[in-house]
């Protein structure tokens, strides 16, 4: 037989359309018959939806769907880019289990066999053309411009298009990535027109001659910002976002609430969905995920290949579980008369595959349970009930927190899932009533120590350090219970988004601290003893770390010596000991120096290792951060600190939990401490690692198997994770700056197994909150540069040398002069001006040339002097010819003394005229 060419058009007219949210599938049987005789018979399943794009909204089946994915390579820690149809399908379960429902095949088409499960699951792909030439980035040597290599970009495109044409999943086609906006692109992109009108088109590097607008990394307020734009022509797609670098995914929720906003932005694609990493067996036999570098290969990408959602052995990252929440297409709320208000978000389907219960909590504690009878809500439909008849909520305990959960399980077995499977829940805080009553001093005596460094009572006893200041010990029945002090903490091992702060923070001597008594005073009350303190918390060393994402870190010191100028801080305390062991502490700490982001910042100590049974009420039951913390309810859990560890590919802090109300680290007996919240709650977390361990172990297998503590760290405040990675940073509310007060409450009391756990309120102790700033306050006038967020002009005038202005240097370097002028308040009579250059031990940004002028209107200026500092890090006093009178003064950097297009200072100041 000759081969020849047919086609064949049938006309089905009403059928049942295919969807991620309702994958329906047809069998088409074509049969090659001789005579009437079957010679061949092929089949193959097939569905039927629509995809179009009107008034720039991308619409499936004519709705406004969302694209709620992730990024795929193909990778298995075994055998590589090889990965088994079995291994497929549960990924796809994993995917549907987490209520992603798309993915972005990236930078490639996948196995054909991955198409058919995502028909048969219900999955939206965007299938990408093999084509990536990054590394000639995307000027005029981007291999998309020269005619010669159009074939290969028009072969490789029109390959992807001809294999998966027939898949209902691929509802639109990807060009490529990051590989240059030429003319190859446009020439490829009419090829796929030609072919297939079906499906919209895509690619990031040029939006202009594709269907979808796309970009890259995203902050949040860019997507608010887009989400609110009716001026641009085309739907908008994330093709990647949220880098989920091993202890990522910060600002998933903030990302969605932005999305969500409008039809315009139809979603994106999380980078990643697996990590990359590959075994390696070792000398003593044990397995491990190595890196770029452990197979001595250069050069490599490092811990680049760690970015998945879940581990490159499948085990889920908590990110994992960020994702299934803030994915979930059914959201609860309370209206504001106190009803439940259930939203579907489903475009396609109602709620009745779904059994919906509702739990209560008391302070965590699940107290009753039942099934909310609701009818199935519709596609998009909101519907409202009132809360169940719930007898504990009738008579309400003050201060109590009470919590409903409302949760989402499937009535049936899913290709993916169980009977019984929680697909979606929202916590619903119920507003609390009343206050806690105030705790009153048991009976009982305790006893203060001739040194008054010491508080005794009924089997315990608790012993300050005479020198430090630190809670030095805590005794029960003659056991100490510290391995430690008690001590400040003001660093973690940096989260793959961070290593950047980390180093700032060691450079400041932040990883080890010393504890310095400013002032001591112990008052005696007869049932209770009160200890105020005021001590003085600096590093001990300057510090270089380098290696950290490599394969070997080391931390080095350095030279200069650490003085006021780097950051520091003045811990203002007041304890309370009571007779039955309770320690109540009511603290703030005053950042002083450098106004450096902070990792976190608390209290640290460590605690025998057999005390390693940890239960808490806050968030969880996964580790939680501050932009990672929507899919992490409030309640009562259990855990110890070995299962608190999370073994991402490279070490770095975990095991966090935010919004914690108290905490109990116990042995095996149930015999500890109890650490709970007076007023704000805080967050906890409990390791068998110091952050020194973390830091210093590049994989997993390099930490001890065993350790002789439990390292406890109770923060007021930790830095959100964001995905600077490869993206933004936290959001402005999630970091941390030593430039405000940080106060912090907390109690702690010896438990056994039947002791009361909970908070407890006391009087607000009277602490000294006062933060360093000068005496006359200066504003400024104007700025022709700065660093914004980091190096703001302010800095120049705030009366603190650890702080400087810095000209911007990051987005752009803007070139000389740069210019601060400096509005004094009032008119004031001066001799000349102060210049001191940034003390932090880098000379970048030194003034060498300058020049000033002065006003008493900051419109007119008159010129008053002109010069060159010499080379120094020491003040430089800056002379007029005569005093004069005036508001303003401007000062100008000219040129820089290495000769560089840089500015900074730390402080400018006037020289009064002495009366």
């Amino acid at each position: 037989m000759k081969d020849f060419k047919t086609s064949l058009l049938g006309i089905y007219s009403k059928p049942r359309l295919w969807s991620a949210e309702d994958p329906n599938l047809y069998t088409l049987v074509l049969t090659l018959k001789r005579d009437g005789k079957t010679e061949e018979m092929v089949s193959s399943r097939v569905g039927f939806r629509n995809v179009v794009i009107k008034d720039s909204v991308f619409l499936v089946n004519g709705q406004p769907v969302k694209v709620k994915g992730v990024n795929r390579h193909e990778s298995h820690p075994e055998t590589g880019h090889y990965v088994t149809p079995e291994q497929m399908e549960e990924e796809v379960r994993m995917m549907k289990r987490a209520n992603i429902n798309h993915v972005r095949c990236s930078h490639y088409p996948a196995d054909p066999y991955f198409y058919y499960l995502c028909d048969k699951y219900g999955i939206y792909v965007q299938d990408e053309a093999n084509i990536e030439s990054h590394g000639y980035y995307y000027g005029k040597e981007s291999l998309s411009h020269p005619i010669e290599w159009m074939p290969a970009h028009v072969d490789r495109i029109m390959a992807m298009v001809e294999r998966n044409k027939n898949h209902p999943c691929v509802i639109m086609w990807s060009l490529g990535n990051e590989a240059g906006p030429g003319q190859n692109f446009r020439s490829a992109e009419k090829m796929v027109k030609a072919r297939d009108m079906s499906r919209p088109t895509h690619y990031e590097r040029n939006n202009d001659i594709v269907d979808l607008g796309s970009n890259q990394y995203p902050s949040v307020d860019w997507t608010r910002s887009m989400a609110g734009n009716k001026d641009f022509p085309k739907p908008y797609y994330i093709s990647e976002y949220a880098h989920n670098m091993m202890n990522a995914m910060g600002n998933l929720a903030d990302y969605w609430e932005a999305i969500e906003s409008s039809d315009r932005i139809m979603g994106g694609a999380i980078w990643d969905w697996v990590d990359q990493g590959l075994y390696k067996t070792l000398p003593n036999g044990e397995k491990m995920l190595c890196y770029g570098g452990d197979f001595n290969d250069h050069p490599n990408s490092g811990q680049f290949v760690f970015n998945g959602t879940i581990l490159s052995d499948r085990t889920p990252e908590p990110g994992y579980f960020e994702v299934k929440h803030v994915y979930q297409n059914i959201s609860t709320s309370l209206t504001d008369d106190g009803r439940i208000s259930i939203f579907n978000k489903n475009f396609f389907t109602d709620l009745s595959p779904y059994d919906i219960t509702w739990t209560l909590t008391e302070n965590g504690n699940v107290v009753a349970e039942g099934r909310l009878d609701t009818p199935p809500a519709g596609p998009r439909e909101k519907i409202v009930v009132p809360i169940p008849d719930i007898p504990q909520l009738k008579n309400r305990k003050p201060g109590v927190e009470y919590a409903l959960r409302i949760s989402y399980k499937l009535k049936k077995d899913r290709g993916w899932a169980k009977k019984g499977y929680e697909l979606a829940f929202d916590q619903l805080q119920l507003p609390v009533q009343g206050d806690l009553p105030v705790f009153k001093a048991p009976a009982g005596k305790v006893s203060l120590s001739t040194d008054k460094h010491t508080v005794s009572g009924k089997d315990f006893s608790v012993q300050f350090d005479a020198a430090t200041g630190e809670l030095a010990q805590f005794t029960v029945n003659g056991k100490p219970l510290f391995k430690t002090p008690m001590a400040v903490n003001a660093l973690r091992a940096a989260s793959s988004n961070e290593p950047g702060v980390m180093a700032k923070s060691m450079a400041n001597g932040l990883r080890e601290l010393k504890h310095e008594l400013l002032s001591y005073e112990a008052i005696d009350n007869g049932n209770s003893v009160t200890v105020k303190q005021s001590i003085k918390v600096s590093g001990k060393q300057a510090e270089n770390i380098s290696g950290y994402g490599d394969t070997k870190t080391t931390i080095t010191a350095r030279k200069q010596p650490l003085n006021d100028t780097n950051t520091h801080f003045i811990n203002n305390l007041e304890w309370t000991i009571y007779a039955d062991g309770t320690v109540v502490c009511q603290s703030v700490l005053l950042p002083r120096g450098n106004p450096l982001e902070l990792l976190r910042l608390g209290y640290e100590l460590q605690l025998p290792a057999n005390m390693d049974n940890v239960a808490y009420y806050g968030r969880g039951p996964e580790e939680n951060y501050a932009d990672r913390k929507s899919g992490m309810p409030l309640g009562v859990y259990k855990t110890t600190a070995w299962d608190s560890f999370f073994p991402y590919g490279r070490p770095q802090d975990c095991g966090n939990h935010e919004d914690t109300r108290w905490v109990a680290v116990t042995d095996d007996k149930g015999n500890g401490l109890l650490f709970g919240s007076v007023g704000a709650s805080f967050a906890f977390s409990a390791l068998p690692y110091t952050t020194t361990d973390l830091i210093l172990a590049n994989h997993p297998v390099e930490l001890p198997k065993t350790t002789d503590k439990t390292v406890l760290v109770l923060s007021s405040a930790t830095r959100g994770l964001g995905g600077a990675s490869c993206g933004p940073g936290p959001m402005g509310r999630d970091i941390i700056k030593a430039n405000k007060p940080y106060p912090m409450s907390f109690f702690m009391r010896p438990i056994t197994a039947k002791s009361y756990k909970g908070e407890i309120r006391v009087p607000a102790a009277r602490l000294d909150m006062t933060m360093l700033t000068r005496t006359d306050k200066y504003t400024v006038k104007s700025v022709t540069s700065q660093e914004q967020g980091e190096a703001d002009a302010e800095f120049a005038i705030d009366g603190d040398p650890g702080t400087f202005w810095h000209s911007e240097y990051n987005k752009t370097v803007t070139k000389h002069p740069h210019v601060l002028a400096v509005d004094l308040g009032k008119e004031r009579e001066f001799s000349g001006i102060t210049y001191l250059p940034r003390q932090d031990g880098s000379s970048n940004g030194r003034v060498k040339d300058y020049s000033v002028d002065v006003s008493t209107d900051g419109e007119k200026w008159q010129p008053a002097a002109k010069g060159s500092f010499p080379d120094s890090a020491d003040l430089q006093e800056v002379k007029f010819q005569a005093p004069v009178k005036a508001r303003y003064f401007r000062f100008s950097a000219l040129s820089e003394a290495q000769g560089r297009d840089y500015a900074a200072v730390a402080e400018l100041d006037i020289i009064p005229v002495k009366k």
